[in-house]
Parts: C-alpha cells; structure tokens; sequence
C-alpha cells in the first residue's frame, strides 16, 4: 500500500515528538537526582565544621574503662561508646575511636588526632581552662575493697594510712593528693596513693593485695563489683561532679550541635534508652 507524502511527514513529526519527550523525562530525573538536602543528603541535618557530612567523627578515649567504654575484641563498647554513636549519627557523621591513654587525651585533642573526647572525663574550672564541655551525664566517685576487709571505710577521711589505687591522669588523684595532706595537717597518716594506667589494672593490684582501696566513678565500680564477689564498695557514692564531651576551644559549631543533639536525646529519650541499658540510669543529669 502506498503512503502519501503527507501522510509520511506527520508520522516522521510524531516520532520526533515521542522522542523529545523521552529525552526531556531523562533529564528531569537527573537534576532531581543532583538536588539533595544539606550537606548533599535529604535528612535535613548541617553537619558541622570541622567535620564533613557522611564522613568520620574522630574520638579519643582511654580503654579499658567499664562499662563506660572498653574492647570487645576490636570493637569498642559501653554506655559513652553507645552516647557517641547516636552524637555522631545525628550528626551525619561516623564516630571512629582513637585509644588514647587518659594523661595525654588533652594533648592529643589539641593536636588534632581527634575532634573530641569522651572519657568519664569530670568537667573542672582548671580543665575548662583548656577544652569546652558539653554535659551529658552527673557521677559521683566509689570506693571499693575487698569482700573480706574488715577495716571501717566509708569516705576519704577513712585512707588515712592506706594504699589507694587511681587511674593516671584523672580528678581521683588529686582528691586523694589533696585529702591527705588535710590528714597529714591533722596528724594523721598520709595516704598512699598508686597510680595505675586503667582501671583494669587498678582493680587487679586491689585483688593481688597490692592496694587497699580502688577509687573510681560509682559506675565502674559497680560493674567491677556485679561482675567479681571479690569486691564490695565502702561507703556511699562521693562528690557526684558532671562529665562532660570534651572539645576545641575554637570548634564552636561543632560544640552547639553536640549540644543540641546531647539535648535533644535527652528529650526524645534516646538518652534515657542508653543509660537504661547500661544500668547507668541513676546518673543522668538531673536538670535534663
């Protein structure tokens, strides 16, 4: 059958038609494709600076510490590990830790080896001399012995004439430091006190009879104690004092969004979650 000329052109237009159409629908959906959210994903979270979007959260901690953070094989777990991982990711960003012994933690946040801190570290107007905090948590500090010591330890005024295992580096130390000098002023014995570079190995000299007295945050003693009958505290908790995330003084933005995230779990229960599973919940702050 023959086609007329008319006939013809119209369908050569036609399929020009079709053609253009399908072009023009490959490239709508490659500038939908290119528009995302802030930072380049649609979550609608600014990730701040100096960090970059999807990118890493450099931590440093001091392992091991129970349950606050410690090594399952590589793997670093416990309640401030679970709190950094929920910063970071509402922060788009993924925490990767940096094992980093507690005496030189400052130091290497200040060198930039990590963009922040969570170490049970206690926050103090000498410490806030150097680093900003954000609060997340109120601890008090435990004593504990063996569950065969008979002598009548309930607070500091107790270690008079005692050897105290601490962990280097923290606020503990220079509690007993201070503490037996007051002692030594009221002609009393001075404390010995040992320093240790984790609680591991504090606990460990306590169990060897090494030590009298291991001084810790009430949370790691009470796991040390769950997990060994060999341990019992002496005394009540003392000085609950806040720990704080520990940042560069001049990374600001990065300190108001880890504020704002610290909050906003507090708020929508993300926090309360972490504390529950840890059985920590007794310790968070107070006014939150």
């Amino acid at each position: 059958m023959r086609v007329s000329r008319l006939a013809m052109l119209m369908l050569v237009l036609l399929a020009a038609l079709l053609l253009a159409a399908g072009c023009g629908g490959d490239d709508d959906n490659g500038d939908s494709g290119s528009d995302g959210g802030s930072n380049g994903d649609d979550s609608g979270i600014t990730t701040p600076a100096p960090l970059e979007s999807g990118g890493a959260f450099r931590v440093c901690t001091d392992v091991p510490y129970p349950p606050a953070e410690y090594l399952e094989g590589t793997t670093f777990v416990g309640y401030e590990i679970d709190i950094m991982n929920e910063v970071a990711d509402r922060l788009n960003t993924n925490a990767e830790y940096e094992k980093t012994l507690f005496d030189a933690i400052i130091p290497s946040l200040q060198a930039k080896k990590c963009d922040a801190i969570i170490s049970s570290m206690n926050v103090t107007p000498e410490r806030e001399k150097e680093v900003a905090f954000v609060r997340y948590m109120e601890i008090g500090q435990s004593l504990m012995v063996a569950t065969d010591n008979d002598d009548d330890i309930a607070n500091l005024d107790d270690l008079a004439g005692k050897t105290v295992a601490v962990q280097v580096g923290t606020t503990l130390k220079d509690a007993l430091d201070a503490k037996s000098k007051e002692l030594v002023a009221d002609g009393e014995d001075a404390i010995e006190v040992q320093s240790f570079p984790d609680g591991g190995s504090a606990a460990a000299a306590l169990k060897s009879d090494r030590v009298d007295v291991f001084f810790a945050d009430s949370p790691v003693v009470a796991d040390y104690i769950n997990k060994d009958d060999s341990f019992k505290f002496a005394g009540e908790p003392i000085d609950p004092l806040p720990v704080g995330i520990a940042l560069r003084t001049e990374d600001t933005e990065l300190t108001e969004a880890i504020q704002d995230a610290v909050d906003a779990m507090y708020e929508d229960g993300g926090m309360d979650e972490i504390l529950e599973k840890w059985k920590v919940a007794d310790f968070g702050l107070p006014d939150a």
